[in-house]
């Protein structure tokens, strides 16, 4: 069932203090942010309370590119140089810098770069591959240093915000890859069939997120990629209940209000069903489907 809600009179959502919560907000975005879409990037340098704003650039093939490009863009918007924080955190080396950033793949219980995180009022997870901020942030299945820095911070009251792969690890259930043609069939809970190969396409692997947003599972390039049939698998599956977040569009959580608001050109798109599934039921029964636009906000279960 497909349902439009109705525009908020006021988004007093979007502006709650953050150091006023006794948890903090994310900043949920769905790939393609364009560096003028001012109403999102405000949503989010706000949220930081003017202090530090941190950069992961652990999802990235190109990290050293990736951190340089977002700090441009907060610099746009009026950040001072010396409030932008990178984290040296990648697994992939970029050819085109002088630095080996497959250097970085140990920082996640380096103290040097923990504590940048420890005094940072904003967190932001770059685009690229989601798996590759997992197996930087956790160690057999459980929280590194610096995750639990970040999850400290957020509790405090900062704001964790991430576009593309940076959304995808927001839930507690993660979408690793899945061609949404392939949903119907059986899933995968091996990371390593998203491995490309020519002429082939990705079965739908599902995996552990970082949790920030509880009992969810985040998809992104939503629309763009016509990826409602693998949102629907993955809530069938267990992976949670389902948002998925078009381009250039973003979900703000309000944790300690369990309000969300939707902002940007494109849509959010909410799967919810009525009971949870610990195997991988073809048919759950009935589902809810919600489509918020812009100006939207909605409850949700945290």
């Amino acid at each position: 069932m497909f349902k439009t809600a109705k525009i908020a009179a006021a988004l007093w959502l979007l502006n709650a203090a953050p150091a006023a919560a006794k948890d903090g907000s994310l900043v949920i975005v769905g790939g393609g942010l364009s560096a003028d879409n001012a109403e999102i990037y405000r949503a989010f340098i706000d949220r930081a309370g003017g202090g530090k704003i941190v950069i992961i650039p652990s999802a990235s093939g190109e990290p050293q590119a990736s951190l340089d490009a977002f700090a441009a863009n907060l610099a746009r918007y009026g950040v001072a140089s010396e409030r932008i924080v990178p984290i040296r955190l990648a697994e992939v080396d970029d050819p085109a810098t002088p630095v080996d950033e497959t250097s970085w793949a140990g920082n996640a219980n380096d103290a040097a770069e923990i504590a940048k995180i420890e005094t940072a009022g904003a967190i932001w997870f770059t685009g690229g591959d989601q798996a590759r901020t997992m197996r930087l942030l956790t160690r057999d299945g459980k929280d590194t240093l610096m995750l639990r820095a970040i999850r400290k911070r957020l509790k405090a009251g900062a704001v964790v915000g991430g576009t593309s792969a940076g959304a995808a690890i927001m839930g507690t259930g993660m979408i690793y890859c899945g061609d949404p043609k392939r949903a119907s069939e059986p899933i995968s809970r091996n990371p390593a069939d998203c491995a490309a190969v020519e002429g082939a396409t990705e079965p739908l692997v599902l995996g552990r997120g970082l949790g920030f947003l509880r009992d969810y599972v985040v998809d992104q390039h939503f629309s763009q990629r016509a990826r409602l049939p693998r949102l629907l698998r993955a809530v069938a599956c267990g992976a949670g209940q389902g948002i998925g977040i078009d381009e250039d569009s973003a979900l703000i959580v309000n944790l300690a209000a369990g309000r969300a608001a939707v902002l940007g050109s494109g849509m959010v798109t909410v799967v919810e069903s009525p009971r949870a599934s610990k195997g991988c039921a073809s048919d759950l029964g009935k589902k809810d489907v919600a489509v918020y636009r812009t100006g939207n906000h909605f409850k949700v279960q945290q």
